[in-house]
């Protein structure tokens, strides 16, 4: 299913018609509908070919820039969510966030 087919779906379902074209193009890409839509929605039944075709530029370059492969050579990304070794415990021994670490293994709890 497309990003605006789910969008029309669920985020935008049972928004007035009249602003039914401004929410799917919110829902699908909020950072894109902010450049180009913001100062200036559509109007009911508008057709703006130059802005829509802004629009899909955006969200297709956005949506690039996410996908995109590290270039060769970088180190790997570090994610913000932690990494779980196999007995559930972080990554590397370190405390979660918030834990304290009585530097004691769980096993001798």
């Amino acid at each position: 299913m497309t990003i605006k087919k789910e969008c029309e779906r669920t985020t935008c379902r049972g928004v007035h018609e009249d602003d039914q074209e401004n929410c799917v193009l919110k829902c699908q890409s909020p950072e894109c509908y902010e450049q180009i839509y913001a100062g200036n929605e559509l109007e009911p039944g508008e057709v703006d070919r130059d802005r829509s075709r802004k629009f899909n530029t955006c969200m297709s370059t956005s949506g690039r820039r996410r996908r995109a492969p590290p270039p060769v050579g970088s180190p790997p990304s570090v994610s913000s969510e932690s990494t779980l070794d196999e007995d559930g415990t972080r990554a590397g021994g370190a405390p979660e966030p918030g834990e304290v670490d009585f530097g004691e293994s769980k096993d001798q709890l």
